[in-house]
């Protein structure tokens, strides 16, 4: 991703650690570097894998993290943010939670503290449901989840003994399997990918009230769909 400053952040394999449940696995890490890829140094110190960093409008980075402190392998892979240059490393959300079962995908809200993200399954990666996260009404659920797509359970953890929804006004027409990679164009607008089929995702116009507008769908799947339009940097923090 690209960050405000002009460096760039990704993940690497280049830490050298492993994943603890798989034999010689590589566990990726956060790394950045200058925009013309020298002066690349890692900011993750976590021993298990950090990815899938996006840019909050804070200046925060936001990503997922697996890690085994005093935790079950397959379960609590939550929300963590860190500042562009690896400073301050804090949970976001779900750090003690075990629904869902892994919160990942995560993308800023348009003028909101608010994310939007995908709840997967450990084992289940192309099984999701879409779910929000406002941090100002707690760190662990059930507090400040809220659940978009009530027609699809948070894969292999099920639903936990409440299931928060966004809006009880939500419907379906139809059956979906599945969904992923969200990116949220306002509070209630967001584009998205379906399984429409046993193995192929199509991209939607969405909202949270489940409305669907059909754009693309081929022989393969489409994911990540990301608007392109210029928008305003977030704020540099020192």
């Amino acid at each position: 991703i690209y960050l405000g400053d002009g460096h760039i952040m990704f993940s690497t394999s280049r830490t050298n650690t492993y994943i603890r449940c798989m034999p010689y696995t590589y566990a990726y890490a956060l790394a950045r570097c200058d925009s013309d890829g020298k002066n690349i140094y890692v900011i993750s110190r976590n021993s298990e894998t950090d990815y899938l960093p996006s840019l909050l409008n804070d200046g925060r980075i936001i990503y997922s993290r697996w890690e085994y402190t005093d935790k079950a392998l397959w379960r609590v892979q939550s929300l963590w943010t860190v500042n562009p240059d690896g400073t301050n490393v804090t949970t976001f959300w779900g750090n003690q939670s075990v629904w869902p079962d892994h919160l990942t995908e995560a993308r800023a809200i348009p003028g909101s503290r608010k994310i939007m993200f995908t709840g997967v399954g450990h084992h289940a990666w192309f099984n999701g449901s879409i779910g929000v996260i406002d941090p100002d009404k707690g760190l662990n659920f059930p507090h400040g989840l809220a659940k978009v797509t009530n027609d699809v359970r948070w894969p292999e953890c099920g639903n936990g003994p409440t299931d928060p929804v966004l809006t009880d006004k939500y419907h379906t027409a139809g059956k979906y399997a599945a969904y992923k990679t969200p990116y949220p164009l306002s509070e209630e607008d967001f584009l998205v990918s379906i399984r429409t089929s046993p193995r192929v995702f199509s991209l939607y116009m969405m909202d949270i009230y489940g409305n669907r507008e059909l754009i693309y769908k081929g022989e393969h799947s489409a994911y990540h769909a990301v608007p392109f339009k210029a928008r305003k940097a977030p704020p540099m923090l020192p």
